[in-house]
């Protein structure tokens, strides 16, 4: 039964879609569970890190 869930959802958003039922103005994009293909830089938790800082290191880079 691996994948059921995956494959309902997908044909839930085809139908949607199919109908014209579907706001992409409202979507939003969960990363939680895509895989980082190049790793990533382990900074902590993000309590330990204020807008400003999380701003100035994103314009160092």
């Amino acid at each position: 039964m691996a994948g059921v869930f995956d494959q309902l959802h997908r044909l839930l958003l085809a139908e949607l879609h199919a109908a014209d039922a579907l706001d992409w103005t409202r979507a939003c994009v969960d990363a939680s569970h895509i895989r980082a293909k190049k790793g990533g830089e382990a900074t902590g938790p993000m309590s330990q890190e204020g807008p400003q800082q999380i701003r100035k290191a994103a314009a160092r880079s």
